[in-house]
């Protein structure tokens, strides 16, 4: 009979540390982004790795990418499924077009030799923020790409950054 009341108050004290433990982690991964935030943010990957994707490396596909000229602005495309208010880079030169992801896949299937960017959602971590910039080159049976994820910390009411990574995709 001792062994049962043990199992079940250690059963209880278990789940009850448990319960904690889960609202603890909802808590802390409450960290909710405003628009503002997310602009910030954004503002900030596309100031450090635009014009570094935009550079054509040398044995890069990348090199062969088409640009689109609309009145003297290249067209950049851009792939997201972040709220289009809360990406508004403005590149001198530049003109963005913003699609889902089904709406590039449908664009690029065509693999006509255009590149684009990917900015993926923000992944919230703690008080930490990950997010990446990358520029793809797609054509049929072939995808290439380059990137840097990310992560960002508000530390005295501002957004620092941190390059986590560089990222490369050949297949």
């Amino acid at each position: 009979m001792n062994r049962a009341k043990i199992f079940i108050a250690f059963t209880i004290v278990l789940a009850l540390a448990l319960q904690v433990s889960a609202q603890e982690n909802k808590s802390v991964k409450s960290l909710n982004l405003s628009v503002s935030d997310q602009t910030e943010i954004i503002n900030q990957i596309f100031d450090d790795g635009f014009e570094k994707l935009m550079g054509n490396s040398e044995n890069s596909p990348i090199q062969t990418c088409l640009t689109p000229l609309v009145e003297n602005e290249k067209v950049i495309f851009i792939s997201t499924e972040i709220e289009k208010g809360s990406v508004k880079p403005e590149i001198k030169g530049y003109r963005f077009r913003f699609m889902a992801s089904a709406q590039m896949e449908k664009r690029f299937q065509k693999g006509k030799g255009e590149c684009y960017f990917r900015i993926t959602r923000f992944i919230v971590s703690n008080s930490k923020v990950k997010i990446s910039l990358s520029r793809f080159y797609h054509i049929p049976d072939y995808i290439h790409a380059i990137g840097f994820q990310y992560e960002f910390e508000k530390m005295d009411g501002k957004w620092r950054k941190k390059l986590l990574r560089n990222q490369r995709i050949d297949s």
